[in-house]
């Protein structure tokens, strides 16, 4: 009795199998028409049409005025014709998207179709572009969809969705897009809408309000990285950036991948790091009334300090090393309101400096910049002065040029001079003579330009709370605005070929590209 019992139980079974089918290989469904961004000029039970599928059972489609499908217009999930749909409800003049799934008679739902995307248009045009969008000119081209026997077409472009006192407000358009011509946008954010005027001669109501942004700044922050002290100044050297970080001494920090930057290695220096050189392994940090601090770098995973010498009576502020015929390297150290300090760096003793001597220079001596023979020292309120260090330990001022401002930083490139001259923007300096220097260009930029760094015919400057600012400076005489964003205190700024760095006392080392 149990076998009989058991054979009946598979023979069940067998049978209960032979009735099933046993899912098909999905095959997706692809849209037919209406095609992407038609325009529909019928608001009446317009028609989609999309590719069967052979073994559909149903079919579902959903169509909403946004693109999350979160509260269609239509969801319809009990459609059993092979391939097209008759929209029941009539739709607004406005841009839809729609999309389409199958389901097997003895399986879930397939996935859905690709997005499609039209516009329905009879009697009020709606905007195609640009919309929700950023475009990168201050003249933009708008266009909106056609409407049957338009007459003229009106637009207007606002700050604000009131359009009270609309920015553009043009009622004379025969075409469906219009191009600012007398009109230049700044950047932000921004409004616009259209209306027809047909045959009746009246005009229609406005379309919907749509909404874009002028972006033409070409920089963009693509990293950053925090440092444990305030980010005052850095070196680049071979993709890799050397940060005299405050109180935190140097960080070394690799930006061989911009969009990734990571901490290598960083070292405690004793006082405040504000600038810094590097000649071989050895890093020296110009550390306020602290001298100057020596720190080998030699193995990454084991900095160590060697090294601090007192160059002077006030703040070390800035050092350039420079390598005389003899192949014997002199370090040069600004001192603030206290002059120059020369040291000699033995090579027997890498990381220990020799003081030999302090020379005035007046004024507060902060960035310097050694050209050949000619070290070019920022020199506070008045501006620049060229020193002749061709015999290295008898320096001889040859040259100066007050700026107005508070020369914090200089940069050279051929016979220009580029002074960073605080309150007062960038100076460009005349330094054919290079005895009698005199300024041939200036560009305000808004707060304290403290640093700078000239890239062919571009200028970067880190204007503390403005941030970065760049400059065409390929016609000296008049530096031309080329972008530039806000960070909270940009200290200093490095520029390669398609990135430049920013450090800020704030936000650490920002990596910028274009």
């Amino acid at each position: 009795m149990k076998r009989i019992f058991f054979l009946l139980i598979i023979l069940f079974v067998l049978i209960d199998c032979g009735r099933r089918k046993t899912p098909l290989e999905p095959e997706f469904v692809i849209l037919v028409s209406p095609e992407t961004d038609a325009v529909i000029d019928t608001t009446t039970k317009p028609i989609f049409t999309w590719n069967a599928v052979s073994y559909a059972y149903r079919y579902q489609i959903q169509i909403d005025d946004k693109n999350t499908f979160y509260t269609p217009v239509v969801d319809d999930s009990n459609i059993t014709s092979s391939s097209s749909y008759l929209c029941p409800v009539s739709l607004s003049d406005k841009r839809y998207w729609w999309r389409v799934r199958a389901r097997q008679e003895h399986s879930g739902w397939e996935d859905w179709s690709e997005t499609g995307t039209f516009i329905v248009s009879v009697g009020t045009p709606v905007p195609l572009s640009p919309v929700d969008d950023t475009v990168a000119t201050n003249t933009p081209t708008f266009t909106w969809s056609p409407i049957p026997n338009a007459l003229k077409y009106r637009i207007q472009v606002d700050e604000y969705n009131t359009f009270y006192t609309p920015i553009v407000d043009d009622s004379t358009i025969t075409q469906e897009e219009y191009t600012l011509l007398d009109t230049t946008l700044l950047d932000g954010s921004y409004f616009w809408r259209v209306r027809v005027k047909t045959g009746d001669n009246e005009w229609g109501d406005w379309s919907n309000t749509a909404n874009f942004s002028v972006d033409t700044n070409p920089f963009r922050i693509v990293s950053s990285i925090q440092t444990k002290g305030y980010a005052w100044n850095f070196l680049m050297r071979n993709d890799t950036a050397y940060v005299a970080q405050g109180e935190g001494g140097l960080a070394i920090i690799d930006l061989t991948d911009e969009e990734n930057p990571f901490l290598i290695a960083e070292c405690d220096a004793d006082g405040s790091a504000k600038g810094i050189a590097v000649i071989d392994s050895v890093a020296y940090l110009a550390m306020g009334k602290n001298g100057i601090s020596s720190i080998l770098f030699s193995d990454l995973d084991s900095l160590e300090f060697l090294y601090q010498i007192a160059a002077g009576d006030a703040n070390s502020f800035d050092i350039v090393i420079v390598s005389s015929i003899s192949d014997t390297s002199y370090m040069f150290v600004s001192e603030k309101d206290e002059g120059m300090w020369l040291c000699q760096l033995v090579p027997e003793w890498p990381g220990f400096p020799d003081p030999l001597r302090e020379f005035d220079v007046p004024g507060y001596e902060n960035g310097l910049f050694l050209d050949s023979t000619y070290l070019y020292i920022a020199c506070g309120e008045l501006g620049l002065t060229i020193v002749d260090i061709s015999k290295v330990t008898l320096p001889e001022v040859i040259g100066t040029c007050d700026t107005k401002g508070y020369a914090n930083d200089v940069f050279v490139k051929d016979t220009l001079v580029f002074i960073a001259d605080g309150r007062e923007g960038l100076k460009i300096i005349n330094a054919v003579d290079i005895s009698s220097p005199y300024v041939i260009g200036n560009f305000d930029t808004e707060d304290n330009a403290r640093n700078l760094f000239v890239k062919g015919d571009t200028a970067f400057i880190a204007d503390e709370n403005k941030g970065l600012v760049v400059l065409d400076v390929s016609v000296p005489t008049s530096p031309q605005y080329l972008g530039g964003f806000e960070t909270p205190y940009a200290t200093a700024v490095w520029a390669g070929e398609d990135y430049a760095v920013i450090s800020d006392r704030y936000d650490g080392i920002i990596i910028v590209k274009w």
